[in-house]
């Protein structure tokens, strides 16, 4: 894992992992760092400017690759999304397992969580978007529409809306309130850049084809 100075572009440290990389995520502040690897692990590094990242602990949990990490908006809570078609939810203070969220028929390929860390969005081979309610751990509601994997989930600013990426060249829109899908755009990947909060018009980047 290199960590580059984006003004520059020259590495500034490089981190030995345990395994093939798939996945890596920071927390907002910057001051921890996960990998999600292909031996089924989540590493977890801290971080602090000036000084060699330090590897905080290994999470181990999963049974298979984890392709995707993810910190909550504090940093209080760490996701990952496994083959083994499960979320698990990760204290990073504890370097312990919180829970592990189950529903997907196949594997978990993406997550994102809304902006204040009351819900968390998973993506799967399914086809499908769950939303889940990390206190709770229970399953808010099942999105159902596309007809080819699931690649990418993101929430808006707001968090009143998802949009998901899928293997079917569309990105869909869903309300989060009635669980409707509100619009379907034609794409493969999608990130939003600004949603307005009074018109509604979104902003994203789409890949055609």
């Amino acid at each position: 894992i290199k960590l580059v100075n984006r003004r520059t572009g020259t590495t500034v440290w490089t981190l030995e992992a345990n395994t093939q990389i798939k996945s890596v995520a920071f927390t907002r502040d910057g001051a921890m760092l996960a990998a999600g690897g292909s031996d089924g692990t989540v590493q977890v590094w801290t971080v602090a400017v000036g000084s060699r990242p330090v590897e905080k602990c290994s999470l181990r949990g999963h049974s298979d690759e984890v392709n995707c990490v993810t910190w909550n908006h504090d940093g209080s809570l760490l996701a990952s999304a496994s083959d083994d078609k499960t979320v698990k939810l990760w204290d990073p203070k504890t370097q312990e397992e919180k829970g592990t969220l189950t529903g997907h028929s196949s594997m978990v390929t993406s997550l994102a969580w809304n902006h204040d860390g009351s819900l968390l969005a998973s993506g799967s081979w399914d086809a499908t978007v769950k939303l889940w309610d990390p206190k709770t751990q229970e399953e808010k509601g099942t999105l159902k529409g596309h007809s080819g994997w699931v690649r990418c989930v993101a929430w808006s600013p707001d968090g009143e809306f998802v949009a998901s990426a899928s293997d079917d060249r569309t990105v869909k829109i869903w309300k989060v309130a009635t669980m409707e899908e509100v619009g379907t755009l034609k794409g493969t990947v999608a990130s939003w850049q600004h949603l307005d909060p009074k018109t509604k018009e979104l902003a994203a980047q789409v890949k055609e084809g």
